[in-house]
């Protein structure tokens, strides 16, 4: 399966799966996939960053953001990127087309909170 093919993959399970472990492994995989890192461009988009800081400070109280770093792909109208939240790994992706996201932040002590969101100019809603 090639990237173009990943990619439509895990938009559709964002969308179709309740899982989000399910959907996060998914993105997992797609980012070791050498291809994915050939055509992601690095790219900072306030609406992007303002977002996930957002839904961040959502999950953690308290949260303070720092090394934020987003990618693009054009193409398919796709960001993920990563940064720290209080010292903790935290990964996400967002579909434009979809407004829909998710969003990981490595806990203390082991596991994983993961957040499925969408971003429309009209309505924010955390799942």
């Amino acid at each position: 399966m090639n990237v173009a093919e990943k990619i439509k993959e895990l938009s559709e399970t964002i969308v179709h799966n309740d899982n989000f472990a399910d959907i996060n492994n998914l993105f997992l995989d797609l980012a070791e996939d050498p291809g994915f890192h050939n055509v992601s461009k690095p790219e900072i988009s306030k609406k992007i960053k303002d977002t996930i800081t957002t839904v961040a400070k959502t999950l953690v109280k308290n949260a303070e953001i720092s090394d934020f770093m987003s990618l693009s792909i054009r193409k398919h109208h796709f960001w993920h990127g990563c940064f720290f939240t209080n010292n903790r790994l935290s990964t996400f992706f967002y579909f434009e087309t979809l407004e829909m996201g998710l969003l990981a932040i490595v806990k203390n002590g082991g596991g994983t909170d993961l957040i499925r969101f969408t971003a429309s100019r009209h309505s924010r809603c955390i799942h």
